[in-house]
C-alpha cells in the first residue's frame, strides 16, 4: 500500500485519542500512525486505529484511538488536557 502523509488541525484530544477533520476518512479497522505536536516537548509519534467517522459537506470528522502510549506520552497527554480546561475556566 502507498504511504501518505495528511496534515490536520484536531478538533478533540483527550488520553485515548483524538479526532480531526480530514477530506476523507481512512477505511475502519486500518492501522495508522499519527504525529501530534504537543507543546514543550517533542513530537508524539504513536499507531492510531480510526474509531468513528461523521461525513460532512466536503469532509469526514474522524476519531481515532491510540493504540498504546507510553507512560510518559500519557502523562504529558494528561498534563496538557488538564492545564487547557484549567485555562479555559480561568478565562
Amino acid at each position: 500500500t502507498p504511504v501518505s502523509k495528511v496534515r490536520a488541525m484536531t478538533v478533540d484530544l483527550g488520553v485515548t485519542g483524538f479526532s480531526a477533520i480530514l477530506a476523507k476518512a481512512p477505511p475502519a479497522g486500518e492501522e495508522l500512525s499519527a504525529t501530534l505536536k504537543l507543546p514543550g516537548r517533542e513530537p508524539l509519534v504513536v499507531g492510531v486505529l480510526p474509531a468513528d467517522a461523521r461525513q460532512q459537506p466536503g469532509s469526514a470528522r474522524v476519531a481515532f484511538t491510540f493504540k498504546k502510549l507510553t507512560d510518559a506520552d500519557r502523562a504529558a497527554l494528561e498534563l496538557l488536557v488538564i492545564d487547557t480546561a484549567l485555562s479555559q475556566l480561568a478565562s
